[in-house]
């Protein structure tokens, strides 16, 4: 057999292989990120988020239904590109065998590649990533094909490929543009196409054929013109331009409204070198370095082609970097958001593991000359046996390397047992009146509930919409159609306004004075609609959070806990549980739903599962919030039968489980955050100041000294707060002491009676100084 044909055997076994760990790793259900709009995109043939992925829509629908048509949606979508990662493995693998010529070090590469965790993370979610990993690989098989072609037909050929495979990718992932451009510039100066026009008509007609899949979109949306889950209106010439470049984000940003700067740039690409190295076992590093040396050398013959296809990879791969970094704009120091952007990085990763395959090439040649002791003319005139005699050393070198890749990386990947984000997706869903209206705040809540309630049909009955997508005119024309049972203000779209009129940048250039914009309408004017309407129908309405700090309906309405979520609750009515029934109420509709237990093995602040645990922390403490906020309003507080003691003594038992722990288990809040402390200390004063038992000062003393350690950068009044926790620490000091002068007293007196009491006091108070 051939060695091509051999290698393509071996590589294509390897694939079957990584695809069943990625199978046995796969996440059951729904995961973080935008993995729950494209789930549901692709399931109901509706238009995601901009900028449209098309591709992976279409075929996420025709897997999903016909090819694996049994098992939960998330899961098919899982398998799909569990799929698409190791046929990008088989790709690596086979282009740099073809490249350098060497089997051992293309399949250790590729094990390298396919295990490292960049990689095996998006290999088994149901995103965009693999297919785009594919795509990649596509483009750099072709590109390699076009640069080692025997003769200008040839290259042609895979030229007008890839052209038409670069079209089709775009309507995946626009970053990869970031490659095709200077592929495409390449090409055309290395094949000197630039004067041929019949050749670049036939590339533009190619490109409009890959992208007339964005076509789909203008249908889609006009299939289903009522569909509240299809993202814009894309009806028109002017949608489909908006939805494809991405204005609601920024069409050349990551996000919108955060400014770029140079400290950014370099703070991102710093991060991404060091990650890059994680990625790669420590092998990037010198690897680019060999690639920089063999770049600038001469060579004849094939490896003339080689160093060839080396500077290029190597350019295309600091092209991208430096663009992509110069123009991301996330801020890095939250830790999700750096998890968001590694995903971006998958792109020049896998150039860069060609380029390892190059490394480890030239690590074999030396090792087998070394060992074989012949030259290199003897090599090639006794290539087969040089082949029989590496067979053995590559298998045991491929099988060492995964099993050290899986070894690592194993706990971390397994997803099979992740339900976080479906168990908190339910806990928000648990024990909401039928009918009633929730109002999601950002991708963590909105995308996975969307999921349950379109694939799995999970509580239809609900009305759930997204503040975000409120904020859009198109939107709310649908909702009002749809969810005719609820009442919407006049006006276009929601906006964050205050109570007399929008109150930010415009009050500035009108000297402080409110003003009110035209054609919108806030969140205190929808709940006084529903409000009405509840009266007489009984429909409730709950909120995640409100968007923007929408304070507008402060006064009149009341944030109450409900479970992870909060309830809407007029002012000027009132609960009819008493203190201990309602926070009992709370706890109950918290623990109904296990979040904790289901999210508290991700440690990894840069994975959302990581974020469940903090907002599921921040369930508990809005309760205990709650509790004191109410304590301290007495007759004003909304419960019929107030009792503000008892409500402090609950809200400071609470704050104590939820940042301390208490009667031996761990504290609930993994991660403290200052406000819960601070919050946690104000109830500890008050009940102390009340003399209330089991408040000591040295529990009011351990939330302050929490808030001390992690207010000083975050807290605004950090300055006068703390004036003020330097003032009460010397009072607890004095209590402190005076309890501890009573406990020697006392312990005296029991000892050595009235008579030694004297002696017995001065030798504790002794002790306790030493």
């Amino acid at each position: 057999m051939a060695p091509a044909c051999k290698a393509s055997v071996t590589f294509g076994l390897m694939s079957a292989v990584i695809l069943l760990v990625y199978l046995k790793t796969l996440p059951p259900t729904i995961v973080g990120g935008d993995s729950g709009d494209i789930v549901v995109s692709a399931w109901k043939l509706s238009v995601p988020h901009p900028p449209g992925y098309p591709t992976i829509t279409m075929i996420g629908h025709v897997f999903m239904h016909y090819l694996l048509p049994f098992g939960e949606p998330a899961w098919r979508m899982g398998v799909l590109n569990a799929i698409f990662a190791a046929s990008s493995s088989l790709l690596l693998g086979l282009t740099a065998f073809e490249l350098w010529d060497d089997t051992l070090s293309a399949a250790t590469a590729t094990i390298l590649y396919s295990f490292s965790p960049l990689v095996w993370q998006y290999a088994t979610t149901p995103e965009v990533f693999a297919l785009n990993n594919l795509f990649v690989a596509l483009l750099v098989a072709i590109y390699v094909k076009v640069l080692t072609a025997a003769d200008k037909h040839a290259a042609l050929r895979w030229t007008r490929l890839g052209v038409l495979c670069g079209g089709i990718a775009l309507g995946n992932q626009h970053t990869i543009v970031i490659l095709l451009v200077p592929i495409a510039l390449d090409v055309l100066l290395t094949l000197r196409l630039g004067q041929s026009a019949c050749e670049l008509l036939l590339w533009t007609a190619l490109i409009l054929l890959g992208l007339s899949q964005y076509l789909l979109l203008a249908l889609l949306s006009a299939a289903h013109g009522d569909e509240i889950y299809s993202w814009g209106d894309v009806t028109t010439a002017g949608g489909l331009l908006r939805h494809l470049l991405r204005t609601e984000y920024g069409t050349f940003d990551l996000i919108s409204g955060v400014d770029r700067s140079l400290s950014s740039a370099l703070t991102s690409l710093l991060l991404y070198l060091l990650t890059l190295s994680r990625e790669s076992s420590h092998l990037a590093i010198p690897s680019l370095l060999l690639s920089c040396w063999f770049a600038g050398s001469s060579a004849a013959g094939r490896d003339r082609k080689r160093v060839i296809v080396s500077r290029r990879l190597l350019l295309l791969w600091a092209a991208y970097v430096g663009f992509f970094h110069w123009r991301s704009n996330l801020p890095l120091h939250h830790p999700l958001y750096r998890g968001v952007l590694k995903r971006f990085h998958l792109q020049p990763n896998y150039l860069v593991f060609v380029l390892i395959a190059h490394l480890l090439a030239k690590v074999c040649r030396n090792a087998m000359r070394i060992a074989g002791g012949r030259k290199e003319e003897e090599e090639k005139e006794n290539k087969k046996a040089k082949l029989d005699m590496q067979l053995p050393l590559s298998v045991a070198v491929v099988v060492i390397v995964t099993s050290l890749q899986l070894m690592s990386g194993w706990k971390n990947r397994d997803q099979s047992d992740n339900f976080a984000i479906k168990t908190f997706a339910m806990s928000l869903l648990h024990d909401l009146p039928n009918r009633s209206v929730l109002l999601t705040k950002g991708d963590l809540t909105v995308y996975p509930i969307r999921y349950l309630q379109v694939c799995l049909f999970l509580r239809p009955d609900l009305v759930v919409m997204d503040q975000e997508v409120m904020g859009y005119d198109w939107f709310i024309r649908r909702a009002r159609k749809r969810f005719a049972h609820v009442s919407f203000p006049p006006g276009a779209r929601l906006r964050p306004v205050g109570p007399q009129g929008f109150c930010e940048e415009e009050a500035k250039e009108r000297k402080g004075k409110c003003i009110r914009f035209g054609g919108v309408f806030n969140l205190r004017e929808f709940f006084d609609e529903n409000m009405k309407r509840r009266r007489k129908k009984r429909r409730e309405v709950f909120i995640v959070d409100p968007k923007d700090n929408d304070n507008s309906f402060h006064g009149r309405y009341e944030l109450l806990p409900h479970g992870y979520v909060q309830r809407v609750f007029p002012r000027d009515e009132k609960l009819s549980s008493s203190a201990e029934e309602w926070a009992e109420e709370m706890m109950k509709k918290l623990l109904a739903v296990d979040v904790i237990t289901a999210s508290d093995r991700f440690d990894d602040l840069e994975t959302w599962e990581a974020l469940v645990r903090e907002e599921a922390s921040e369930g508990f403490h809005r309760r205990a919030l709650a509790m004191l906020q109410q304590a301290g309003r007495g007759a004003e507080s909304l419960l019929v039968r107030p009792a503000s003691e008892t409500l402090l003594r609950l809200a400071v038992e609470a704050f104590q489980a939820l940042l301390l722990g208490r009667e031996g288990a761990k504290p609930v809040m993994r991660r403290r955050t200052w406000q819960a402390c601070k919050n946690g200390g104000i109830a500890a004063e008050k009940a102390w100041r009340k003399r209330m038992p089991g408040v000591s000062a040295r529990l009011v003393g351990s939330f302050f000294s929490c808030y001390e350690e992690l207010g000083k950068e975050e807290d605004a009044s950090y300055a006068p707060s703390m004036q003020y926790i330097q003032k009460l620490r010397k009072e607890l000091g004095e209590e402190e002491s005076a309890i501890e002068e009573r406990r020697i007293l006392q312990l005296c007196r029991r000892l050595h009676g009235r008579d030694e009491e004297e002696k017995c006091v001065a030798r504790m108070r002794e002790k306790r100084e030493l």
